[in-house]
């Protein structure tokens, strides 16, 4: 029995929309700021995904912090601001502000250090105190508390401000309103709308589709774009965004069952827990999507799915699988999502089921295909390289 499960950025989709958003976010900040260069380059994104740093609500914000930082270190006459709002405007007061930060080794060292159940921003704010101890500034307390505003909040829309600005260019003004209630920043259209394009052929798409519905095959979105949490259940607290969604339908894949963030975080909220700790590249999240593109309702799934990670037996809503061969495909960019899927198989086959885990890597860059080599995986320059040198077709 075959298992697909396919990551969205950078495999389903040529991600434009959140690397533009990205881009947009940081000249914001850079405009009010009174810079004209690029504070992070696209050569600098890069390293940062190349070490599993895939989330632009972290980039946005280890990026900001860090400029943040080297200006106020540069002027130890200023006061230090509470918030990052009230630190991009003293530093513009201030004036003279030339960024010098070598952003790929602090991503470097943000993987480094990242630790299992955690955020990348989080490793940073820890990396970045460190930094503070060596600069030994009398401003030190008030700067990592500043760290920690802009570092320690990056998916909470109250507290964050890039996370507002990031999500105000990424859906557009009027579908970030609805879904988080909050007055848009400034008017624009979504960038995923406009700039997301497909990279899977749509021969693909209708192929998987047909092995799914005669159960040859059995598929699921696998990612961490926000998305909305199982249908026919009540969402809770908690914003959700139909990303996973909107990305899923843009390859002609709506079809399939979709296990992104919003799974996450309706299941930490449903069960207890940390949706951080259960997301990509943890292996529940991997279990979940395994779980999901076998059994149904997605609710009973997600909890099937969080009982066998922590008892090592499975679930009555799993029991089928006992001593059926499973074969485990995983479609990524991220060298640490594969790992967690490859955990996800070490889980199933303890507990009865003969699992392998075929890791596809669907890179191009040279820094990306060198951390996707390391874990095991076969390496692709797209999806549709992929699938064909792997997919099964169905007997007639």
């Amino acid at each position: 029995m075959d298992v697909y499960l396919f990551d969205v950025d950078a495999v389903l989709l040529h991600p434009g929309g959140y690397r533009a958003a990205l881009h947009a976010t940081l000249r914001h900040f850079a405009q009010q700021l009174g810079l004209s260069t690029p504070l992070l380059t696209a050569g600098e994104v890069e390293v940062f995904e190349a070490h599993s740093i895939i989330s632009e609500w972290d980039i946005s914000a280890i990026c900001m912090a860090a400029v943040v930082l080297e200006g106020l270190l540069a002027a130890p006459a200023l006061a230090v601001p509470a918030t990052l709002a009230a630190a991009l405007a003293a530093l513009r007061s201030h004036g003279a502000l030339q960024p010098t930060i070598n952003h790929a080794l602090l991503a470097r060292r943000t993987a480094a250090a990242l630790r299992p159940g955690e955020y990348a921003a989080q490793a940073a704010a820890r990396i970045l105190a460190g930094d503070l101890r060596v600069a030994a500034d009398a401003r030190s307390a008030a700067l990592c508390a500043l760290l920690d505003h802009i570092l320690l909040h990056t998916r909470d829309p109250q507290q964050s401000l890039t996370f507002r600005i990031f999500q105000n260019y990424t859906l557009g003004s009027s579908a970030y309103s609805a879904c988080y209630g909050l007055p848009a920043a400034f008017t624009a259209p979504g960038t995923l709308a406009v700039e997301d394009r497909p990279a899977l052929d749509a021969k693909w798409a209708d192929e998987i589709l047909a092995a799914v519905q005669t159960d040859a095959l059995h598929a699921v979105i696998y990612t961490a774009r926000p998305s909305l949490p199982p249908s026919a259940t009540a969402a809770g607290a908690g914003h959700y965004s139909a990303e996973a969604e909107l990305g899923a339908r843009m390859v002609g894949l709506q079809a399939l069952p979709v296990v992104g963030v919003g799974s996450m975080q309706w299941l930490a909220a449903t069960i207890g827990g940390d949706a951080a700790e259960f997301s990509k590249p943890a292996p529940l999240h991997a279990l979940a999507a395994i779980a999901c593109a076998l059994f149904a309702p997605a609710a009973d799934a997600l909890r099937a799915a969080h009982e066998l990670l922590h008892t090592r037996q499975l679930p009555p809503l799993m029991q089928a699988l006992r001593g059926q061969a499973l074969r485990v495909v995983v479609f990524e960019d991220s060298a640490r999502s594969i790992q967690g899927t490859q955990a996800a198989g070490a889980i199933l086959q303890a507990a009865g089921v003969p699992a392998s885990v075929l890791g596809c890597g669907i890179a191009q860059s040279a820094a990306k295909r060198q951390q996707l080599a390391a874990v095991g995986a076969q390496l692709y320059p797209d999806v549709n390289a992929a699938l064909a040198a792997v997919h099964r077709a169905p007997r007639a």
